[in-house]
């Protein structure tokens, strides 16, 4: 998980906001958000966005193949979207919902990710290999 002044280098940067943070899980992403503007912003400039990459999952080659997004007091979310090995996620067009105060503003997203083992290409000669001599047995048997 990284939270604001955890020794991380976005922890450190002054990126996020006091109660704000970011935990990447086993198959999934959740994002903390704190309103850092008025009429619950983010206050992030227009164009903004996370984007998590390079993600690995279970020490094998995986690739993203879909995404389940959940909020918890988040509105105006726009479209997260995915590739093979990342997520991009949004963050200027979203609005948190009040919480009587004293309480500070926060929502929260997750994001489950359906990840796929990706064959090694030494799986696929092999496989290729193996196609290949029952096809020359059966071919030999025949004569």
């Amino acid at each position: 998980e990284i939270t604001p002044g955890d020794g991380s280098p976005i922890g450190e940067s002054n990126i996020l906001l006091g109660t704000e943070s970011i935990d990447i899980g086993a198959q999934s992403i959740t994002l903390s958000l704190e309103e850092g503007a008025p009429g619950g912003s983010t206050g992030f400039p227009s164009g903004t966005h996370y984007t998590f990459s390079h993600l690995v999952f279970f020490d094998v080659p995986t690739e993203i193949v879909g995404i389940h997004v959940t909020t918890t007091n988040l509105t105006d979310l726009g479209p997260v979207t995915f590739t093979a090995d990342s997520v991009t996620v949004p963050v200027d067009t979203v609005k948190i919902g009040d919480i009587p105060p004293p309480a500070i503003d926060v929502g929260s997203l997750t994001i489950a990710l359906d990840v796929a083992v990706v064959p090694e290409p030494s799986t696929g000669v092999l496989l290729a290999a193996a196609m290949l001599a029952i096809g020359c047995a059966r071919r030999a048997r025949g004569r």
